[in-house]
């Protein structure tokens, strides 16, 4: 296994809904799926309805029809519920990347690193390299975030600990 992702979305009584969405969970592989094919609220819930998923297809591929990269993998288990969005980290050992869907009824992809640093996918859409890689663009969003919490933020603390 490698490249795991997860898929969550929040609720409207506030639980997080999450669980597994296969593994190549790079941006070019899970995220622009979730924006061509599932980016309306009733997509959203016909997606989280299947459960969780070695591989997203499209919609209605889990009957058949549909070339294999276009097909759901189903697991054939149920997404997990929780009461925070911190959580949707906790069953999964090793996730690379993590797709969010909020209440504004936009996707967000989360580098789940040390920061969990999240931002919009159309974000992410609109900064991959030619190969539709994000790997280059997340890793300067990681290195500004640390220079600012190592400098700026540092200074900021400084001046307001000091009386």
């Amino acid at each position: 296994m490698g490249d795991i992702s997860i898929i969550a979305r929040r609720l409207e009584d506030g639980h997080v809904q999450y669980g597994w969405s296969g593994n190549g969970g790079y941006y070019k592989v899970v995220g622009i799926r979730l924006l061509l094919w599932y980016l309306e609220p009733e997509d959203v819930e016909y997606l989280f309805g299947l459960g969780q998923t070695a591989l997203i297809g499209k919609r209605g591929s889990e009957y058949g029809g549909y070339r294999w990269i276009e097909t759901h993998d189903l697991t054939g288990e149920p997404f997990w519920l929780d009461y925070s969005e911190r959580s949707i980290f906790s069953r999964i050992v090793f996730i690379d990347y993590g797709y969010f869907y909020d209440l504004d009824h936009k996707w967000y992809y989360i580098i789940p690193g040390p920061f969990r640093i999240k931002m919009p996918l159309e974000l992410i859409d609109q900064n991959v390299d030619e190969r539709n890689f994000e790997f280059d663009f997340c890793i300067k969003v990681q290195d500004k975030i640390l220079r600012y919490i190592l400098g700026d933020y540092r200074e900021k603390i400084r001046s307001l600990l000091s009386f």
